[in-house]
């Protein structure tokens, strides 16, 4: 094996795969009623984007943002 795919393959070994966008847990849609996860924004407000109906939805208010922490179930981390 040479120097340059010995280095190939020692960063393939070192890389660690990470979401896009952190995760906080899964709560039911309030549209269609089925777990979706919640993610964080940049700024970060908690979201979030059912692929079953479709729904789109951003927590911005303190109260809304509560009542969303009190349904979240954490992920499996």
């Amino acid at each position: 094996m040479t120097k340059d795919k010995a280095k190939d393959s020692s960063l393939e070994n070192d890389t660690e795969l990470k979401p896009a966008l952190p995760e906080l847990g899964t709560v039911p849609c309030p549209v269609c009623k089925r777990r979706v996860t919640v993610f964080v924004t940049k700024t970060k407000r908690p979201w979030i984007n059912c692929g079953f109906c479709s729904a789109r939805i951003f927590y911005n208010g303190s109260r809304a943002i509560r009542r969303l922490q009190r349904q979240l179930k954490g992920t499996n981390k």
